[in-house]
């Protein structure tokens, strides 16, 4: 928590108010290993969804972000972030699509947002990985599935309220 603490310090004039003040690190201390962002995205974006459960549906997603992370071991986790809700694993995409009512960015998923050696493992983003981040960490997949979370305030909310129902 400390390097998160250090890292705000020495960039506070690049991030959002919220990043620049002492809420952060008591909210990284109170849900870790969450990371704020994760649970305030997850919040914000779900509660705009009529009747959504929103807590089962959060820890759903949550059980297997952790269970993907469990299993894969990336070498340098802190905290669970928003990039690492990742829509490539069919699970998730599959929470996502069914729960949300986000079938219509599936396609998109698959196309640009990392996928499983079983999909290909050719989305856009494992290539720029692979061609512009050799030998570092995926920042182009990270990317891709922080940036998936955005389009979500535009979904139909009955059809993900009946589902969720």
């Amino acid at each position: 928590m400390q390097a998160y603490q250090e890292i705000w310090s020495r960039t506070a004039e690049a991030l959002p108010p919220v990043g620049q003040n002492d809420d952060r690190a008591a909210n990284l201390r109170k849900g870790y290993p969450l990371h704020p962002e994760l649970i305030d995205t997850l919040m914000q974006k779900t509660s705009t969804l009529e009747n959504f459960q929103r807590v089962r549906g959060m820890l759903r997603l949550l059980a297997q972000t952790v269970g993907q992370l469990w299993r894969d071991q990336p070498p340098v986790v802190a905290a669970v972030h928003l990039r690492h809700v990742d829509p490539g694993n069919e699970r998730i995409r599959l929470e996502l699509s069914t729960k949300l009512g986000l079938q219509a960015f599936i396609p998109a998923i698959r196309a640009d947002v990392p996928t499983t050696p079983a999909e290909g493992g050719r989305a856009l983003a494992q290539r720029l990985d692979a061609q512009e981040f050799t030998g570092m960490e995926p920042y182009g997949s990270m990317a891709a599935r922080r940036v998936c979370f955005i389009p979500w305030p535009s979904t139909s909310r009955s059809r993900a309220s009946a589902a969720w129902s």
